[in-house]
């Protein structure tokens, strides 16, 4: 399945921009606050059929963070493709998360 991790993280960014439009943040905002950015932690690729920059360049975007291990920054220097890409297939992020209840946990990678 491997798509499904980067699926359900465009959805949680889909959720998380609208959130932060609620009128709260936005007085919050006028009065000098800032949003948080979402953090990916240690996102290196662990399955070795997939490219080793499968998960970093699938969450570039706005207002993240992205903490790297040395040797998957260095693969995305050597041959990644800086693009924003967080938000693709948003539509196919619905439909994955409409049918996890289906699928299982053994699906999920």
């Amino acid at each position: 399945m491997g798509k499904l991790p980067s699926r359900v993280l465009r959805q949680l960014i889909k959720s998380t921009k609208r959130f932060s439009i609620l009128l709260s943040l936005r007085k919050l905002a006028d009065k000098g606050a800032r949003a948080q950015r979402l953090l990916w932690a240690s996102t290196s690729t662990k399955n070795p059929d997939y490219s080793d920059v499968k998960y970093i360049e699938t969450l570039i975007g706005p207002d993240t963070v992205n903490t790297v291990p040395l040797e998957t920054i260095n693969a995305y220097r050597d041959h990644g493709n800086p693009e924003l890409r967080l938000e693709y297939d948003i539509g196919e992020a619905n439909w994955i998360m409409a049918r996890l209840p289906d699928l299982g946990s053994a699906s999920i990678g």
